[in-house]
């Protein structure tokens, strides 16, 4: 389409001047007529008709799109004179290209840690509880075994809670044997969370049998439906042999819920009131109650399990507390106040990138002087003048920003890479397991928070 228009434009641009030629010998015949000398005649011609160029750039205009065209004319001229000044070209590039690139970057992982930790519904109001040993606080453990949870969920001060039980089966069947991490949660998890699925459904209470057996089901993360299913809708109501036990897909996490994997799934973890395994319990409080209440609550909990179990909690005595989710990640100490540091860092970097742009934007017009004068000159208008440049700005600056964006995807990719998994809250915070639990934390792999956002 493009060369249709320029060859349109050129023949009506022929017939302009053809009818401008016609007009000029014309009053060029009239002055001959008057007795002026053939010189004399075409003098005064040319000077009573004017600059034939202007007159047929204003015909034009005033026969043509007008700003869309003459804005396109300035995108191709900009285009043009970047291609001339290649040394400026790329100076001003590489220059927004690293101010934008590592700003974008930078505040990609911020958002990531310390706006948006969590992709949970209001993650401000979900609170962890903690018992510490009283000798040394420092010693502390968030599992309680089920039967605890049981009855955790009956103290009043709780509005909703749900329990996590990490654990890893094999996964056989049709496919390569593999260690596969299914997370047991209880069945109103994700109703807790707050996150829908983007395929199927989530696991409901309804999945949880009267008895309280769990049905055979599983919602798989994003990775594990692109790893095992590549993707594909057909995925539901497949089957997977997890322990020689077959589990029906049922429903697709987002790629950024990763509630203690990224690359396994989800299966019901059933409330038994006998069972002894270790689960890390959650919870929400019920409008109006402070977090002081639930605490003493649940100390008066821990005091009754402790005289039943006295080997199950500190000999020397404990204390229980509250911790509210946003406050307890890696991210909320040392590394809260790093992060912000080099964000400023960033900002500034980017604010003498434009400094140095601006400095080369004018060095630059004033080696082109000349060429302006030459335009004024032939009668390009100050408004049209000032558009040009600005259009070349914003071509710099269009171009400067997407090597920014490719720059800084990489950049953030990097990060992601060096942070320790422990230090990205996509996961729930540091749980430890009972005194006589063998394991310190649940099992985890790298989550990719950071990066989802730019997709």
């Amino acid at each position: 389409m493009e060369w249709l228009r320029y060859f349109r434009r050129r023949r009506w641009d022929d017939e302009r001047a053809r009818e401008l030629e016609c007009y000029l010998e014309q009053e060029i015949a009239d002055n001959l007529v008057r007795g002026l000398s053939d010189s004399e005649a075409r003098e005064a011609a040319h000077k009573k008709l004017g600059n034939q160029t202007l007159i047929r750039e204003e015909i034009y205009r005033m026969n043509s799109l007008g700003f869309v065209e003459t804005l396109w004319q300035d995108v191709r001229y900009a285009s043009r004179g970047l291609r001339k000044s290649p040394g400026f070209t790329l100076v001003a590039l590489l220059s927004l290209a690293l101010g934008i690139g590592a700003t974008t970057a930078i505040f990609s992982v911020i958002y990531g840690v310390l706006i948006s930790p969590y992709p949970y519904a209001r993650p401000g109001e979900i609170w962890a509880p903690a018992i510490h040993d009283k000798n040394n606080p420092k010693q502390w453990f968030s599992f309680h075994q089920i039967r605890d949870y049981v009855e955790l969920k009956k103290l009043p001060a709780f509005s909703e809670t749900m329990a996590t039980m990490p654990e890893n089966r094999l996964l056989t069947g049709d496919r390569a044997p593999e260690n596969f991490q299914s997370i047991s949660v209880t069945s109103n998890a994700f109703q807790f969370l707050g996150v829908p699925p983007i395929l199927g459904r989530s696991i409901q209470p309804s999945d949880s049998r009267p008895d309280g057996q769990p049905e055979p089901v599983i919602v798989l993360s994003f990775g594990a439906w692109k790893r095992l299913f590549d993707s594909s809708p057909d995925a539901l109501g497949k089957k997977l042999i997890l322990d020689n036990q077959p589990f029906t897909v049922i429903g697709v996490m987002p790629p950024r819920f990763g509630w203690w994997t990224n690359a396994g799934g989800w299966l019901v973890l059933p409330e038994d009131p006998r069972d002894t395994r270790s689960a890390a319990a959650i919870m929400r409080l019920k409008p109006g109650v402070s977090p002081q209440t639930a605490e003493q609550q649940l100390q008066a909990l821990h005091v009754r399990l402790a005289e039943e179990r006295p080997g199950d909690f500190p000999k020397t005595g404990f204390t229980t507390t509250l911790n509210n989710y946003l406050d307890i990640t890696a991210a909320s100490g040392e590394m809260q106040s790093s992060l912000r540091l080099l964000f400023g860092a960033v900002g500034f970097l980017l604010l003498i990138a434009c400094a140095n742009v601006a400095n080369l934007q004018l060095a630059r017009s004033t080696a082109r002087s000349h060429e302006i004068s030459v335009r004024m000159a032939v009668g390009v208008g100050r408004g049209r003048l000032l558009r040009q440049l600005l259009t070349e700005s914003v071509v710099l600056s269009t171009l400067g920003g997407v090597l920014g964006l490719l720059l800084a995807l990489a950049i953030t990719k990097a990060v992601v890479l060096m942070i320790p998994d422990n230090y990205v809250p996509c996961f729930p915070p540091r749980y430890r397991c009972s005194p006589g639990s063998s394991s310190d934390s649940p099992p985890r792999s790298r989550a990719r928070a950071l990066t989802w956002w730019m997709r």
